[in-house]
């Protein structure tokens, strides 16, 4: 029973500590996507706006939500520095990604169709969002270590109620 007891626990603390790091990642990964050149909130729900006031935004969010979590000011300095990271590293893909998909119409506007052409760009592709993955996962790890346990619990908590109220 004890056995038992102890791998519950254990799967209830990994689960806990997997929604952490996703909080940290979505918000980090949120902000570099409001960033993001050529982003003008065109998907659903979104607001329209430029880049600059997108960034604010999220910046603003981000402010927020870490005021709520009681973080320090030297806390709040460490993320803004990584979510400029995560941010940096979102416009130099979304770039790459752009153009990608810019030869990708080249490369099917053609009379005849090279599939080996677009097996590289699809390969590229690929690479792109896994070394940018890699870059963001990185800077996700280093942003948990900056809010204390309860913080990132605080965090997780308030995502958890916004998301209830949402749906």
């Amino acid at each position: 029973m004890f056995n038992a007891l102890k791998t519950k626990f254990q799967h209830h603390h990994m689960k806990r500590r997997a929604a952490i790091i996703a909080v940290m990642g979505l918000s980090l990964g949120g902000i570099a996507y409001a960033a993001a050149p050529g982003h003008c909130g065109d998907g659903p729900g979104m607001r329209r706006g430029n880049p600059e006031q997108m960034h604010k935004m999220m910046q603003s969010r981000l402010d927020k939500a870490l005021q709520e979590v009681g973080a320090t000011d030297a806390q709040k300095v460490q993320l803004n520095q990584l979510a400029e990271q995560a941010s940096k590293e979102m416009k130099a893909q979304h770039e790459t990604m752009r153009n990608n998909h810019d030869e990708l119409r080249k490369a099917l506007s053609q009379t005849t169709v090279d599939a080996a052409q677009l097996e590289t760009l699809r390969a590229a592709k690929i690479k792109t969002m896994d070394e940018s993955s890699r870059k963001l996962t990185a800077i996700l790890a280093e942003a948990s270590k900056i809010l204390t346990p309860e913080q990132r619990l605080k965090l997780i908590e308030k995502m958890d109620r916004k998301g209830r109220n949402r749906g």
